[in-house]
């Protein structure tokens, strides 16, 4: 959960139209109220929002997951649907996943907070949102239909019990061309730093020949775990039928050198507009449909320039750790 103050953000929040001059938070003349509520399925939180799952028999949300803001957030919905659908995901566009934006009633909102405190401690919507976005459902059952198997913080499998579904949540994290002099790429020190025991290099996934690799690993890590399931080649034919996604995001993760911004910051206004999108595009989250073989982009939630003494700290603690040989097993080939 995020820990921290209140903000008053919300107060004067406004919304950003697609060429980047402020406009007045969409309208919608539907209104999200008290009556959803037993219909609903609590999917988790994360650090800023909350997800529940609609499984009523109204049309308009039939097979759609609805996210609400959680108290601590930055950024506000308005702000975020508004990026989302605005041209500079464009490359990315065919692997979004659809929403729209609700006003959203407060006794609603109260409600689903203390529907959230029976799951998870702690838990505090931002009660002064007046909107809440709404996205396809890519789960086609009930999330207790699912056993669930968290390999690492990136790498979670989804298993319909029925074994109809299989679907890997996966964060593709700093992909990118490791500098000449880098032993270890940013993503494995971190996960070093952590103390995740699996962390299979994501750079294996920038060359088609080391995506074999990738997914051999994935299924091995899940036979050690006494899992009973074979992901390996559905896994495999999912990213290589996707493959324009990771050079696309490869591609996004490129534009700028970031090792170097980061460790030149020296205020919040030194976050360019360009920053806080590389750090948002290295913050995505795949939910992986092996069944289908698709893959969605989710939580592109912009990163707001707050975090920078974060963001610089974290640089600079790898940056000496970069070019040291500890055996983390990195790909280099992505530097030929």
């Amino acid at each position: 959960m995020v820990r921290g103050e209140q903000t008053d953000f919300m107060d004067g929040c406004v919304a950003l139209s697609e060429d980047g001059e402020t406009s007045s938070p969409p309208r919608n003349h539907m209104l999200l109220t008290l009556d959803v509520l037993h219909d609903l399925e609590f999917i988790g939180c994360g650090s800023a929002n909350a997800v529940f799952a609609y499984w009523g028999d109204r049309d308009d949300l039939k097979h759609k997951i609805i996210r609400v803001r959680l108290l601590h957030s930055e950024i506000c919905t308005t702000v975020i649907y508004n990026a989302l659908v605005s041209g500079k995901f464009d490359s990315l566009r065919s692997y979004l996943v659809a929403c729209s934006i609700l006003q959203v009633d407060p006794i609603l909102l109260q409600k689903l907070e203390d529907f959230g405190r029976k799951k998870v401690a702690n838990f505090n919507l931002n009660l002064e949102e007046k909107y809440v976005l709404l996205m396809d459902n890519i789960f086609s059952y009930p999330l207790s239909r699912y056993n669930c198997y968290r390999l690492s913080k990136y790498h979670t499998f989804f298993v319909e019990k029925g074994n109809n579904e299989t679907i890997l949540e996966f964060k593709p994290k700093w992909l990118y061309t490791l500098p000449e002099n880098h032993k270890s790429c940013r993503n494995c020190l971190n996960a070093m730093y952590k103390g995740q025991k699996f962390n299979p290099c994501h750079l294996k996934l920038l060359q088609k020949n080391g995506i074999d690799i990738w997914c051999n690993e994935v299924q091995q890590e899940l036979n050690r775990r006494g899992i009973n399931k074979s992901v390996k080649n559905d896994l495999r034919e999912t990213i290589q039928r996707n493959y324009n996604l990771f050079e696309t995001l490869y591609a996004l993760q490129n534009k700028l050198d970031v090792h170097k911004l980061l460790l030149n910051l020296k205020s919040e206004e030194d976050v360019t507009e360009e920053l806080k999108f590389e750090m948002t595009i290295r913050d995505v989250s795949l939910l992986m449909k092996l069944n289908d073989k698709k893959v969605f982009v989710i939580d592109l939630d912009e990163k707001p320039a707050t975090k920078w003494i974060r963001w610089k700290e974290h640089e600079a603690e790898f940056e000496d750790k970069y070019s040291e040989d500890l055996g983390l097993q990195c790909s280099f080939e992505a530097n030929n």
